[in-house]
């Protein structure tokens, strides 16, 4: 996904410009967030090519797809999936298209499986009935760092009740055994590793490649082409939809200033209410040490009326509850 400073130059494009040609052009579906959101809208095809060439399996087939454009069916709490589709067998899979690396990819990944999770569990729901679910993210960098092409995690056994040696010879020779096939999948793919001459390098390519000439997959080509040169009904579809976007982003920008601006008047309230408890305890400190020297001021006094009264000084030390240096030097002062 593209960042806050990508998505206000956009506007500023869509605004200014309304989308020049050199504009539309250099656009990818790698490289901008709002060209991959309007080229998948409804695309069926297009989300078939991507999953097809991840899971390396040409039996999937898409049955329904959202892209953000389609704001209510994508927002799960605090999150917007760049693309949530249903295969044949009502699996779901989100893909993500990220760009920067912010260091937290998998456990983005693990948000957006729970979220699914508990999308799927509504109130009488058994959890038997939950769909398998595909979290693909296509990362402009290397999520792992191991120069892998994609990076596949699964929930696999590794320990049972000790015998975690013998399973381990068992990982590899007979994995029916211990994945466990109803778990989430999580895929991670490099797109900076790109082969001519395997699907996923190929697919990698094509995210990343402005000019439709030049993407192999013959369906991704005539959709890129269609948005970008079709004079007729292409450009203004994706200006449509592109200005759709932007408004569903700057109602967005809105409701992150606002809230923004919420937080900061909270704040401020808590900072002064926190000053005003500091000025509080302030000041009753400060009425308590008047109280102590008020009170010793007292003290002094009432001994001094007892030693002008003749009254004993072991009387005196004894019912005011000094010593005999004090009462020694309460003394002295009288002289």
């Amino acid at each position: 996904m593209s960042d806050k400073n990508d998505k206000k130059e956009f506007v500023s494009i869509i605004d200014s410009f309304r989308l020049n040609q050199e504009q539309i052009d250099n656009m990818t579906v790698m490289g901008n967030n709002e060209f991959m959101t309007v080229l998948f809208r409804n695309n069926k095809k297009a989300v078939e090519v991507i999953i097809q060439s991840v899971l390396n399996d040409q039996d999937i087939k898409v049955l329904e797809v959202y892209s953000q454009i389609e704001k209510g069916k994508l927002e799960r709490k605090n999150a917007r999936f760049d693309v949530l589709f249903q295969d044949q067998n009502e699996n779901l899979y989100i893909l993500e298209f990220q760009k920067l690396d912010q260091g937290n990819v998998s456990k983005r990944s693990l948000e957006y499986v729970s979220q699914l999770v508990t999308d799927q569990l509504p109130k009488g729901v058994k959890a038997d009935d939950i769909k398998k679910i595909y979290v693909i993210f296509f990362t402009d960098f290397d999520a792992f760092g191991f120069g892998a092409p994609s990076y596949e995690i699964q929930y696999k056994i590794v320990s049972y009740d000790g015998f975690h040696q013998k399973i381990a010879e068992y990982d590899g020779l007979l994995p029916e055994k211990n994945s466990l096939e109803d778990e989430p999948v999580r895929i991670f793919v490099n797109t900076l590793e790109q082969d001519e001459n395997t699907p996923l390098g190929r697919l990698c390519m094509d995210l990343t490649e402005s000019d439709p000439e030049k993407v192999h997959n013959k369906h991704l080509r005539e959709s890129i082409k269609f948005l970008k040169e079709d004079d007729e009904e292409g450009k203004r579809e994706m200006s449509a939809l592109l200005q759709q976007l932007v408004a569903l982003e700057t109602t967005d920008l809105r409701e992150i200033a606002d809230n923004e601006r919420k937080l900061r008047l909270e704040a401020e309230k808590e900072k002064l209410i926190a000053e005003k408890a500091i000025e509080e305890a302030k000041r009753t400190a400060e009425e308590a040490k008047k109280a102590v020297e008020q009170a010793a001021l007292n003290k002094k006094q009432n001994i001094r009326k007892l030693l002008l009264s003749d009254v004993s000084e072991d009387i005196i030390i004894s019912s005011m509850g000094i010593s005999k240096e004090e009462l020694d030097r309460i003394k002295e002062e009288l002289n």
